[in-house]
């Protein structure tokens, strides 16, 4: 695997909200994006972090 340099957040928008954009791209339901967006946050240990701002957040959180 590899790590990129850049996070590639959308800044305006909630932690949980850039996780949930790929999924949205994928057509998966409003319900179903927002739990699994949820679980994979909590499965990083960010379960913390779901409605602040990318800058808001340490680099290690936003890698994570």
């Amino acid at each position: 695997g590899f790590v990129f340099q850049n996070y590639n957040l959308i800044p305006h928008q909630t932690v949980l909200s850039n996780v949930e954009l790929a999924l949205t791209l994928s057509g998966v339901s409003k319900s179903e994006r927002r739990k699994r967006a949820t679980e994979a946050l909590k499965n990083v240990g960010l379960e913390d972090q779901l409605h602040k701002k990318p800058n808001q957040m340490s680099g290690g959180q936003m890698q994570r």
